[in-house]
């Protein structure tokens, strides 16, 4: 899990518009937080890359 300054949900929205489907922290009791799944190094490259994107 990580913590963002981003509302959870907001960010689940934001990464499934580049194909990444995480976990709003929200649904678990942690807003502010995402649960993310290892991938593949490929995959896990491109979320990050997403994630900078979206965090700056």
């Amino acid at each position: 899990m990580i913590k963002t300054k981003l509302d959870s949900d907001d960010l689940f929205d934001r990464l499934l518009t580049y194909g990444y489907i995480v976990r709003s922290g929200n649904a678990l009791g942690y807003p502010g937080w995402v649960r993310i799944t290892i991938g593949t190094e490929e995959q896990n490259k491109g979320l990050m890359s997403a994630l900078e994107v979206i965090l700056k």
